[in-house]
């Protein structure tokens, strides 16, 4: 559940966010941070004996590697993994033992659809008023009027935590809210799950403990609205299926100009001209898949069939209601 797509434009300042938040809450010894790794890093990298418990912060991450096989099974399974691979025309086996946590960024992920729904994308704020309030510190910085300062006891109280069993009394009150119309849910349901589980177990001292002090109660105030909170910022469709930045502007860009009229290649290109026709053609497939667009062939008299697109879905987003909506109605 803890995969997570940083997936902002170039320079907008995701590598220096990314790499000031874990290096103040993720011990040194548990956090790997690359810049640069080929495809196969996870098959020859293995930290002491296990991936269980660490953190993987790679930089800009190219297309390559998030759409090989030995990194899709890194982001999905855990336990003991066997990938067989050919070295030097002889073949070999290397186990792979355990599963971190994965946070990558990227300006241009162009991620296959099955590689996507192993990890939720996040997207920095790119407005105006940002570049404002940044340009603001920046400023001050420079006269020697502030630093950044952290709170320097994060991570010797979170090295006090331990590993705990988390109960969900109101997990049953959940289920209803999300759309069960895409087979995501199945992998998507249980991840806000896991963010309330987490919650709890950052917060374990402030949490009602069972007799053998193992399992311990989430609590509705404050952990379903963390969860709530952090799970709706990765919300890109209404069937919670995620798409990267460039998928959302030509969703956008398709809803403002085409409407739900039929459009070809052809027709888009004038619209989206931000990336090659043959990325545009990957993506309009890629978000037929997912089920924003339908895609159609037609045969007009005298010429060649060719496809088209329209679309589908509605581009409002689904909303998790706030703890109080949610005790409110039952």
């Amino acid at each position: 559940s803890f995969n997570l797509l940083l997936n902002s434009a170039s320079g907008v300042g995701k590598d220096f966010v990314t790499s000031n938040v874990l290096k103040n809450i993720i011990p040194a010894k548990d956090l790997v941070k690359r810049k640069r790794v080929t495809p196969k890093f996870f098959a020859y990298h293995q930290p002491e004996n296990t991936w269980d418990g660490k953190v993987f912060y790679g930089e800009d991450v190219s297309n390559q590697v998030l759409n090989d096989d030995v990194f899709k099974t890194m982001a999905s399974s855990s336990g003991i993994n066997t990938c067989s691979m050919v070295l030097n025309g002889k073949p070999i086996d290397i186990t792979i033992d355990g599963k971190p946590s994965i946070i990558i960024t990227s300006a241009v992920a162009d991620m296959k659809n099955e590689m996507l729904r192993r990890f939720p994308t996040l997207s920095l704020d790119e407005s105006i008023h940002q570049n404002q309030e940044i340009m603001r510190r920046q400023a001050k910085r420079a006269t020697g009027g502030t630093k950044i300062e952290v709170h320097q006891d994060m991570l010797p109280t979170l090295s006090m935590l331990v590993p705990k069993k988390v109960k969900i009394p109101f997990a049953q009150l959940i289920e209803p809210h999300f759309p069960a119309g895409h087979t995501i849910i199945r992998s998507t349901f249980p991840r806000f799950l896991d963010y309330i589980k987490a919650s709890a177990v950052i917060h374990q001292f402030d949490r009602e403990a069972d007799a053998d002090e193992m399992s311990i109660s989430a609590n509705g105030e404050v952990d379903y609205e963390f969860a709530r909170v952090c799970f709706q910022q990765t919300i890109s469709t209404d069937n919670l299926v995620p798409l990267t930045n460039i998928q959302k502007e030509i969703r956008n860009i398709i809803s403002n100009e085409f409407g739900n009229e039929q459009f070809a290649v052809s027709d888009a290109e004038e619209k989206i001209n931000f990336i090659t026709q043959k990325s545009l053609r990957s993506n309009l497939n890629k978000l037929t898949e997912i089920g924003i667009l339908e895609k159609d062939q037609v045969k007009p008299e005298d010429r060649k069939a060719t496809f088209v697109w329209r679309l589908k879905e509605d581009i409002s987003h689904f909303i998790i209601p706030t703890w109080d909506e949610l005790t409110k109605k039952v």
